[in-house]
C-alpha cells in the first residue's frame, strides 16, 4: 500500500482477494505500508466519499453513454458500488492486521531484508531430508496424497517391513504437504526414544505444532491434555514415526474423539495398528507399503552398479542372468 507514490487503481483487485483467501484457506497475509499510515487505510482518511462514489457511477454513466450511440457495453465491470463497498470493508480488514511499516528515512534495503526474514520464518520452510534419486516413490506419493484430500478418515498407517521405505515415504508426504496446514510436526524414532523420554517426544510435538512456542508440561498426562486441546482447535499434519506399542499411539495422541481437520500418518512394522487407533476413537486407513517390482528393482540394480536407471544394452544371454540377479535379490529381500 503506496502513500507518497501514485496509488495503483488496482489496489483494492488486489487487497480484496487476499482477505477471501486469508478466510477460506487461511493463508498468511503480511500488509506492507509504504510510507502511508495504516490508520488512514482502516478509516479510509484523505479518501474523499466523492471519489469512491465517482469511481462506482463512472461505468454506469459511461455505458448509457455508449448505449445513446448503439454501442453495446460489455457487462461485467468490477467497478460497482457493491464492489467498492466489499473493497472498502477489504482496505479495513487488511489495515487491522499485524503488517510492516516503512517511513521516514529507514533505507529501504534494510525494510526489504525485514520483509524477507518475517516471511521466511512465518512460512516454516525447512525440509526433511531425503535419499537423492529414489526409485518409484512417484507412485507411492500420489497415493497417499490422493488420501489426504480427503475427509473419511483422519489416520492413516503405513505399514512394512524394516527397511522398505517406510519413513522414506512419510518424509517424502511430510515435505510435499505440510504447507497446507496451519503446523506440522514429524516425530521420528518414536519406538527408541518412548522408554526413555516420553515427555520429551511430547515436548517435541508440542513446540512443532505451535510453532516454536514453549509450553510447559509437568506430567505425561497433562501432556497428552494438551495435545487433545491442539487437535481439536488447528488443523494440523503429525508423523509418528516407527510405533510399535499401543501405549505410544494414546500417549502421544490421546485417547478421546474429536471433531478435527487434522491428518495423522504413522509408520510401524505392525499390520494390526487398526484396532489400536479404533480404541481411541480414530478413523484409520491402513496402508501395506509394496516392496519394489521387478522393473524398479532392476532401475535400483542398473542405478546402483552403473549410475544410470535405465539398464544397459547388452546381449541376450547376459538379460536373462541381469534379470536372474534381480529375481534373486526380490526373493531374498522377503526373508
Amino acid at each position: 500500500m503506496a502513500g507518497r507514490r501514485r496509488r495503483s487503481p488496482a489496489l483494492p483487485l488486489v487487497v480484496y482477494p487476499c482477505c477471501s483467501q486469508r478466510k477460506k484457506c487461511n493463508h498468511f497475509v503480511l500488509p506492507i505500508f509504504y510510507h502511508v499510515d495504516p490508520s488512514n487505510v482502516r478509516n479510509q482518511r484523505r479518501i474523499e466519499v466523492s471519489v469512491w462514489t465517482s469511481v462506482a457511477n463512472l461505468t454506469t454513466g459511461l455505458s448509457n453513454c455508449l448505449a445513446c450511440l448503439g454501442i453495446e457495453a460489455k457487462q461485467g465491470s468490477k467497478w460497482t458500488k457493491g464492489n467498492v463497498r466489499r473493497w472498502k470493508a477489504a482496505l479495513t480488514e487488511i489495515a487491522n492486521l499485524t503488517g510492516m511499516e516503512l517511513s521516514g528515512s529507514m533505507p529501504e534495503t534494510n525494510f526489504i531484508a525485514e520483509v524477507v526474514e518475517k516471511v521466511r520464518c512465518k512460512l516454516d520452510l525447512k525440509q526433511l531430508s531425503t535419499p537423492p534419486n529414489l526409485i518409484g516413490m512417484d507412485v507411492r506419493v500420489e497415493v497417499i496424497n490422493s488420501w489426504l484430500k480427503k475427509e473419511h478418515s483422519n489416520a492413516m498407517a503405513i505399514c512394512g517391513m524394516g527397511g522398505s521405505g517406510k519413513t522414506t515415504l512419510a518424509r517424502c508426504i511430510y515435505n510435499l504437504n505440510k504447507q497446507y496446514f496451519e503446523s506440522s510436526s514429524f516425530v521420528e524414532e518414536i519406538g527408541d526414544h518412548y522408554k526413555h523420554d516420553v515427555l520429551g517426544l511430547q515436548k517435541q510435538l508440542l513446540r512443532d505444532v505451535l510453532k516454536g512456542k514453549e509450553i510447559m508440561i509437568s506430567s505425561v498426562s497433562e501432556g497428552t491434555h494438551k495435545i487433545e486441546e491442539v487437535l481439536q482447535k488447528k488443523k494440523v499434519l503429525i508423523v509418528l514415526d516407527d510405533i510399535d506399542d499401543q501405549d505410544e499411539l494414546s500417549t502421544l495422541l490421546g485417547t478421546k474423539s474429536c471433531l478435527t481437520h487434522s491428518k495423522i500418518i504413522v509408520t510401524t512394522r505392525l499390520l494390526d495398528i487398526h484396532s489400536w487407533f479404533e480404541s481411541i476413537s480414530w478413523r484409520c486407513w491402513v496402508h501395506e507399503l509394496k516392496l519394489l517390482n521387478d522393473l524398479e528393482s532392476l532401475e535400483l540394480l542398473s542405478l546402483c552398479a552403473f549410475r544410470s536407471k535405465t539398464p544397459m544394452k547388452v546381449s541376450r544371454s547376459l538379460l536373462y542372468n541381469y534379470h536372474d540377479i534381480v529375481e534373486e535379490i526380490h526373493r531374498l529381500s522377503k526373508y
